[in-house]
């Protein structure tokens, strides 16, 4: 494979998806990693970007097995679907970068896919911090600091957020904690 990048110039390399491709290699143990991670800081060092897909597990928030894959990663990009009916084509999602070097915040954006005749029309626009702010409740952040700090925002701009979702019952308050309704 390497080979093959280097001689068409191959730049970005996508892998989908991870338990395809590396049968024979437990997911769940971070030493099973160990037999994959040369290979793809190989292709780093020769200017290759691997790009590799994975899915959740039962916990929508996490990918399926050890996080150790994590480690090595530049980056690790999380799609959260917001498509309401599946009986239509197309695609609605959040994207959030829940690891990235390099940068103090990368912002979050919604993203649409509609089909027009034969073609994709792809739009995206900065996702809305209420739904950004109820997917970090989902996720398991309950207080209003922690999930300010994963938003890249003050604990006054999360309180104001709160508010206007508390007021549209979409979110309530016990004690110190949110959940969704």
């Amino acid at each position: 494979m390497l080979e093959l990048c280097l001689a068409r110039k191959i730049k970005v390399l996508v892998l989908d998806n991870l338990s395809c491709l590396f049968t024979g290699v437990g997911e769940n143990e971070a030493d099973e990693w160990e037999k994959v991670k040369p290979w793809l800081l190989e292709l780093r060092r020769h200017a290759i970007s691997p790009i590799v897909v994975h899915h959740t597990g039962y916990d929508q928030t996490r990918m399926r097995g050890t996080s150790s894959r994590e480690d090595a990663a530049s980056w690790v990009l999380r799609l959260d679907n917001k498509k309401d009916n599946f009986d239509q084509p197309g695609a609605n999602f959040i994207s959030r970068f829940t690891k990235y070097r390099g940068r103090s915040r990368v912002q979050d954006y919604e993203w649409h896919f509609d089909q027009e005749g034969e073609s994709i029309k792809v739009t995206y626009t900065l996702a809305s911090q209420e739904e950004i702010f109820l997917q970090w409740v989902r996720d398991g952040l309950t207080r209003c600091e922690d999930v300010a700090k994963e938003m890249g925002i003050t604990k006054g701009r999360a309180s104001q957020i709160a508010a206007r979702l508390i007021k549209l019952g979409k979110l309530r308050k016990k004690g110190r904690e949110y959940e969704v309704v």
